[in-house]
């Protein structure tokens, strides 16, 4: 989602990657989150700029960042594709079970 901000625990390296739409709350709360949480477990920080996201073979950031989170894959709207996006019990994950990703966003009043 464009409007989030995301942090990836990849093990050694905590990735953060920060949506487009991405609020300032949301990326603040999403630079706290993500430095607290490579200094808890001792790992590396690193953040991806949104530009740098595109498909650029020469950004090594953002090619080490899809390798960590298992590849880059279609993107699909839940809303206007439901059944595409849902994953099969039997569908084998593409990271490791270890890998973790946290979800940056402000909740909406109303």
């Amino acid at each position: 989602n464009s409007g989030d901000s995301y942090v990836l625990d990849a093990g050694s390296t905590i990735w953060l990657w920060h949506g487009a739409l991405a609020s300032d709350a949301e990326r603040a709360k999403g630079l706290h989150f993500g430095r607290t949480l490579a200094a808890d477990v001792n790992a590396t920080f690193r953040v991806l700029d949104n530009a740098a996201d595109e498909d650029s073979p020469v950004n090594e950031l953002a090619i080490q960042f899809w390798e960590d989170m298992g590849g880059k894959g279609q993107i699909l709207d839940p809303l206007l594709n439901p059944k595409e996006c849902t994953l099969d019990a039997d569908e084998p994950k593409a990271f490791s079970e270890s890998t973790r990703i946290f979800q940056i966003f402000e909740e909406q009043n109303g």
